[in-house]
């Protein structure tokens, strides 16, 4: 007597493909058939959400994309007005570190020229004061420099902070749209 087949073991059921009429002409294959349970339009409105997904999904990534290039730009113009900013401060001390440096030369000349005579101690003494100036205005502008930096700094971490927000407060937050508007 012959034994039925376990139940399950031909599941799904074959699909019997129709007699070949012109036997140029191949079958098509199952991959690139219809599913049973869909119409040829419901097909094409499958491949069209995914379709416009997809093409959703590649614009916001442009869109960010060009953000975060303007975003790095928008740093660089940033750090390149901080510096501008300081300027105001590294211009006396180059013009004056300038003038120091003419004064130590001078005081050189002078010193070397009248080994004996006093003459050369002014320029000395006029020279240390103007690299002290000096000294003193860069570290100003040094300190401006840095104080803009940190300022930046802390405003992109709380604009990374902000825009790092997550999946689940996102839908908890699509939830609770979703509610008020049914109330």
């Amino acid at each position: 007597m012959p034994t039925a087949p376990p139940r399950g073991r031909n599941l799904p059921a074959r699909r019997t493909i129709p007699p070949v009429l012109d036997p140029a002409a191949t079958p098509v294959p199952e991959s690139h058939q219809l599913a049973p349970h869909q119409t040829k339009i419901e097909r094409i409105g499958d491949h069209v959400a995914a379709l416009s997904a997809d093409l959703r999904e590649y614009v916001e990534l442009r869109i960010a994309l060009v953000q975060r290039k303007v975003e790095g730009v928008i740093g660089i113009v940033e750090r390149l007005q901080h510096y501008a900013d300081a300027a105001k401060f590294f211009v006396p001390a180059v013009v004056l570190a300038l003038v120091g440096a003419l004064f130590v030369l001078l005081t050189i000349a002078f010193g070397i020229g009248a080994l004996l005579d006093s003459v050369w101690l002014g320029f000395l003494i006029t020279t240390l004061v103007l690299l002290a100036v000096a000294g003193v205005l860069a570290w100003m502008g040094m300190r401006k420099v840095k104080e803009a930096q940190a300022k930046v700094v802390e405003a992109k971490r709380k604009q990374q902070d902000e825009r790092n927000i997550t999946r689940e407060q996102v839908q908890d937050t699509e939830r609770l749209k979703a509610r008020q508007s049914v109330v």
